[in-house]
């Protein structure tokens, strides 16, 4: 995997820039380019994690590395319930007015569960710990800082829309310049297709 010191002088050559006097704008553009892209979906951020519900609790932080939810699974006994068959991931507005009417929180083994921000709220507070499998999308805990410093970005799939997003966003912002945004846009098409094809199996 490439580091933040690859990616820094992958734009620079691009530029032509053979001096070290811009290199923390350009880290800085990196990482708005990180940012910029972190709430996107595509299957090299694809992990699983589980977090563990307490004992009358009727709420859990996500894992760390948490951008966005795909898929929730209670494990109950012996059973695996998700969406559709016993544990219903909702939008927090309809679990809400469903579940949080009432000023506590039923106790029993939870049938729903909804995010606000990067915390997973359940419908009811179990009498025992409970298991959550979470599959989600990740992002990075903290953004590259030092040369040597790695991203979910840098790897084969992601480097080049990363690199081309940051270098639009150091021209624009710190050159004061008007780039061509139609580079970053094939270069998302591109993940975009490459994405589609691992969906079908085909990548």
């Amino acid at each position: 995997m490439s580091n933040l010191s690859t990616i820094r002088s992958s734009i620079k050559a691009a530029l032509v820039i053979n001096v070290t006097t811009y290199d923390s704008n350009i880290d800085e553009a990196i990482r708005s380019a990180i940012r910029l892209l972190q709430r996107k979906r595509y299957w090299f951020l694809q992990t699983t994690g589980t977090v563990t519900l307490l004992a009358g609790e009727s709420s859990v932080s996500a894992p760390a590395d948490f951008a966005m939810a795909d898929k929730f699974y209670l494990i109950d006994g012996n059973y695996r319930k998700t969406h559709g068959s016993g544990f219903d991931f909702l939008e927090y507005d309809r679990f809400s007015a469903e579940y949080r009417r009432d000023a506590t929180v039923a106790v029993g083994t939870p049938i729903a569960c909804a995010l606000r921000n990067t915390t997973i709220h359940f419908s009811h507070a179990p009498s025992a710990n409970k298991s959550v499998i979470v599959d989600y999308y990740k992002k990075d805990t903290t953004l590259p800082t030092a040369d040597e410093d790695i991203s979910v970005w840098f790897g084969d799939e992601g480097y080049d829309l990363c690199r081309v997003t940051a270098q639009f966003i150091y021209e624009k912002e710190f050159l004061q310049g008007q780039p061509d945004p139609a580079v970053t846009i094939t270069y998302q098409r591109r993940l975009d297709q490459d994405h589609e094809r691992y969906e079908r199996g085909s990548y």
